[in-house]
């Protein structure tokens, strides 16, 4: 346990956040804080940087001691990604042209409302099958009932009201247009109720998305962040959070919500059942930080326990394209297991539990060091994305494509390699479809 300053660790931590702050504020005066750039840079100071600030101060240490010794090699690796995310979003501008002066292509309202209405229907069938199968509640998720060739096109249909809302929230904070009362009262109506069905599952991380997704798309648009959508968030985030935690525990257990509801009474009203006297400061630092599998990650290459990669779980992304109703045996390429094994994070006879490398400890794991020029093209990649609906006279098909691939930068703790391949197929589909909303013949 790390109990006194670490002042190599501390130095580390402070050069990486001093530069990310300097490039943050560079962000906020220009208000362009949606920008790929800043966001991984912001992402990576909350759940790497500031950690490792607390480990360095001795404020904190990792769940899994037998990583601690690599936290340095760890910092000093975040020092070099930091430098070469803002390096990637600096070229993208280079490649990517001026911003358009000319008139842009905006949506047709009536192509509008036809592809949202075919996206709801294909959704809500989706979501039907989901729970007529079984598989609607957090722990059903992996059911295998809804599995098979289709199984990717089912979940991907069943995120497609996050994607209506996307579409809602371009047209409704559209630069100087009129606030239209249809689809002001759509987007709030398809809010709520995709609130209210990822609640129920258990599903934090989908509500999450369906809170920031508007918020994002009104600050890209109107250069401001929304206040109250912002105040409802943080205050969602604070209290609602926690409790679909707990609710999810519950339904762990096995306990039937409908009939016991006095059961969940006592439990959220006895807080400590769930926390078990732990220092609650610590409890949210462990579930924020990711620095451990990063640590991780370096120590199962470093001490030979894995062999590098080489590439090899990113070229599975090409694998990963094609459909699996065309490949039905298709091999799966989930390694979080394995991973959680020989990292020390779950028991050796856990074959259930899966650990996530994060997508820096992805690029480790395949590169070493020059791991750092992953993150690079990945940050060059997202920030062109994003930079088209600038320079593009098809401004809102772009945003459109760039909000749809958001979700991928915002889950950083996730592995890159398995977001990529439904990008690849996902992003061209919202292309077309912006094209025909536009209402002109795709060039």
């Amino acid at each position: 346990m790390i109990s006194s300053i670490d002042f190599f660790l501390l130095l580390l931590s402070v050069v990486s956040i001093t530069t990310s702050v300097s490039y943050l504020k560079v962000g906020y005066n220009r208000k362009e804080l949606a920008a790929p750039g800043y966001v991984l840079i912001f992402l990576t100071c909350i759940h790497f940087l500031i950690p490792g600030l607390l480990i360095g101060l001795g404020y904190y240490q990792l769940e899994n001691i037998i990583n601690e010794k690599y936290i340095h090699t760890a910092l000093f690796y975040l020092l070099i990604l930091v430098i070469a995310i803002i390096a990637g979003a600096y070229l993208s501008k280079i490649f990517n042209g001026f911003d358009n002066r000319f008139t842009k292509r905006q949506w047709k309202d009536r192509n509008l409302v036809i592809v949202i209405i075919i996206l709801l229907v294909a959704a809500w069938t989706a979501r039907y099958h989901v729970i007529d199968s079984s598989s609607y509640l957090q722990m059903e998720r992996s059911n295998k009932s809804i599995s098979g060739p289709w199984y990717a096109f089912i979940r991907m249909f069943e995120v497609f009201p996050l994607h209506v809302i996307t579409i809602l929230s371009i047209r409704y904070w559209r630069d100087n247009a009129y606030k239209n009362r249809f689809f002001q009262v759509a987007l709030f109506t398809i809010i709520l109720l995709d609130i209210v069905y990822w609640g129920v599952a258990g599903r934090k991380e989908n509500i999450l998305l369906t809170f920031l997704i508007p918020i994002f798309t009104m600050y890209v648009l109107q250069k401001r962040i929304p206040k109250k959508p912002a105040i409802l968030f943080i205050l969602f985030t604070l209290i609602v959070f926690p409790l679909i935690s707990i609710y999810r525990s519950l339904l762990t257990l096995g306990v039937d919500v409908s009939e016991n509801i006095g059961e969940i009474f006592f439990v959220l009203s006895s807080p400590e059942l769930i926390f078990q006297n732990e220092n609650i400061g610590v409890n949210v630092l462990n579930r924020i930080s990711l620095l451990g599998s990063l640590s991780a990650s370096i120590r199962l290459i470093q001490d030979n326990i894995w062999d590098l990669f080489l590439g090899t779980s990113y070229f599975s992304v090409l694998i990963g394209i094609i459909p699996r109703f065309l490949w039905p045996t298709k091999p799966e390429f989930h390694y979080g297991g394995e991973f959680g094994r020989d990292a020390g994070f779950i028991a050796s006879t856990d074959y259930l539990t899966s650990i996530s490398v994060t997508y820096f400890g992805e690029s480790y794991l395949n590169f070493s060091f020059f791991g750092v020029i992953v993150l690079l093209l990945m940050s060059f990649s997202f920030s062109w994305l994003y930079k088209k609906h600038k320079t593009s006279k098809h401004s809102e098909t772009w945003m459109l494509c760039y909000l749809i691939a958001l979700p991928s930068i915002l889950y950083i703790g996730g592995t890159f390699s398995l977001y990529i391949g439904s990008l690849l197929k996902i992003i061209p589909f919202y292309y077309v479809l912006g094209r025909i909303m536009e209402g002109k013949k795709i060039e």
